[in-house]
């Protein structure tokens, strides 16, 4: 089993099961990618990832986006708690790189995460249990389980 952990911008690490083994490590544990989280979740499913994890936040419209931490402070160019701005707001926002330089990335939704893992990796969904019904209603909106295929799993904290 490969499990890649997905939060801020991207850090992975994880294992990665063959075929008749033990777990290996697929190393380099910690590394963050310079590229866009829906860039880096597509590199997961590439490398064959079986679960990629996702934090939610919600913005003061209602929407849910991709964001571990209450604030964007640490991991954009903006200041202040995901749920002051709106999804436009959120939007204008840049993430930083590796090195605290802005990129011309923005924060992604839930929804365009999911569209994007649909059919393709199992999704633990991480710090949503206050968002439940709206993260429920964007797994119906994205039909994520309507093959059969897809799993979910939640953490609620």
């Amino acid at each position: 089993m490969l499990l890649f952990r997905l939060q801020k911008y991207c850090f992975i690490s994880g294992t990665r099961r063959r075929k008749g083994s033990s777990l290996l490590p697929t190393g380099p544990t910690g590394m963050r990618l310079r590229r866009t989280l829906l860039a880096a979740i597509q590199s997961c499913i590439d490398n064959g990832v079986d679960i990629v994890e996702v934090d939610n936040k919600l913005t003061k419209d209602g929407f849910l986006v991709i964001m571990h931490d209450q604030t964007v402070d640490r991991t954009t160019n903006g200041k202040g708690k995901v749920s002051d701005y709106t999804l436009a707001e959120i939007k204008k926002l840049r993430l930083k790189d590796k090195d605290g330089n802005l990129t011309s990335e923005c924060i992604p939704t839930f929804e365009e995460v999911m569209n994007l893992c649909r059919g393709k990796v199992m999704v633990n969904i991480d710090q949503s249990y206050y968002y439940w019904d709206k993260v429920m209603e964007i797994l119906k909106k994205t039909k994520y389980n309507r093959t059969g295929h897809d799993e979910i799993g939640a953490a609620l904290r």
